[in-house]
């Protein structure tokens, strides 16, 4: 099974103690992508996929990003993470 840790959480943090609920299993992943989508358009997801790997390190980037079909890998670094990074947030 394959899972990746949500980018900058501590399960201690929230107060979880030693169970890591932070961890989403691949299918899991896909399936909250694909209800991003479906629920608020192509433009939402790709924000909101930039925004989980702003701060990421290299590693789990590449990793989530490796989950991704070529052209969605394609628009995240030609468009959706350059967007993001324009965009002022506070």
């Amino acid at each position: 099974m394959t899972t990746q840790k949500l980018p900058g959480t501590d399960a201690a943090r929230h107060g979880t103690g030693d169970a890591d609920l932070t961890t989403l299993t691949a299918a899991e992943w896909r399936g909250v992508g694909r209800k991003i989508a479906s629920k608020n358009g192509l433009a939402a997801g790709s924000e909101m996929f930039a925004w989980m790997l702003d701060g990421a390190g290299r590693e789990h980037a590449a990793a989530t990003l490796g989950q991704l079909p070529p052209p969605l890998r394609l628009l995240y670094r030609a468009r959706w993470k350059p967007r993001f990074e324009r965009t002022p947030r506070w």
